[in-house]
């Protein structure tokens, strides 16, 4: 968020406190905007509506950097970039999303190696190990 975002100065905030605000999403139809409606979902509140849908680092970074009243929701360590790079202010989103399982997507005419066989059956493995738990 921008520095002079209201929010900035409160060392705590409720997911009711983000409504009045203009907010940077992600596109719709993405894992992580699904994460975002369903938290917003969950505590009985309407799901932000974005004036402005982005991916890039960039663009969320200077289209934050310019509207004081406009958040966004990134991943951690985007959070943690986006805020090295100056400019926007970095606070925690007060609840956990929950967020889907991570896939792995390769180009079905690209010959395997055996690098991508050995993280395809280190992904497998983990898995399976997390589905017995």
């Amino acid at each position: 968020m921008h520095p002079q975002n209201p929010l900035a100065r409160s060392e705590r905030i409720k997911l009711a406190d983000l409504s009045p605000f203009a907010w940077l999403l992600p596109p719709d139809g993405t894992p992580t905007r699904a994460a975002i409606n369903a938290a917003f979902a969950k505590a009985m509140l309407a799901p932000p509506v974005a004036t402005v849908e982005a991916a890039s680092i960039k663009i969320i970074r200077l289209t934050l950097r310019v509207n004081p009243r406009m958040l966004s929701i990134v991943p951690s360590d985007a959070g943690h970039d986006i805020r090295r790079l100056g400019g926007v202010r970095r606070l925690p989103f007060p609840v956990p999303l929950d967020m889907p399982p991570v896939g792995l997507i390769s180009a079905a005419r690209h010959h395997e190696t055996p690098i991508v066989r050995n993280l395809r059956g280190t992904l497998r493995e983990i898995v399976r190990k997390r589905r017995d738990a």
